[in-house]
């Protein structure tokens, strides 16, 4: 993997990690009643969006949002678990099963990104060859 790549995936982890704090955090804030956590989950929500973008200059949109929304979900669902007591129902637990079969079959056949040269490069070709 190319250091470009391998700077993508780290990207999109801490967008991972940062998304899942802020919605510990968002738990946690009680409605935004309690100043740290608030404050926390803002941040972190910030910081996941920052981290996002970086991601998103290596890593196809698509896959960056499953790999995002899949490890998201499934590290809040444990946490919460640890953390405040919650409790899933075997179906759930199923669901979040799914989504990690789904994910690791998006990972299997990903798209390719495309270069903003390659976008605009097809669309000067489109209209060059417009009577």
């Amino acid at each position: 993997m190319s250091p470009e790549k391998l700077r993508g995936w780290v990207y999109l982890s801490l967008t991972v990690l940062f998304e899942v704090v802020a919605t510990l955090c968002l738990r946690a804030s009680d409605g935004f009643t309690v100043l740290v956590p608030s404050v926390a989950a803002i941040a972190a929500y910030a910081a996941t969006v920052v981290v996002l973008s970086r991601a998103l200059q290596t890593i196809t949109m698509g896959l960056a949002y499953v790999v995002w929304t899949a490890a998201g979900t499934a590290g809040v669902v444990v946490l919460s678990i640890l953390l405040f007591g919650d409790r899933m129902t075997a179906l759930a637990w199923t669901g979040i099963v799914l989504v990690i079969i789904g994910v690791a079959t998006v990972n299997a056949f990903p798209a390719e990104r495309r270069t903003r040269k390659a976008v605009h490069r097809g669309s000067d070709q489109e209209h060059a060859e417009r009577p």
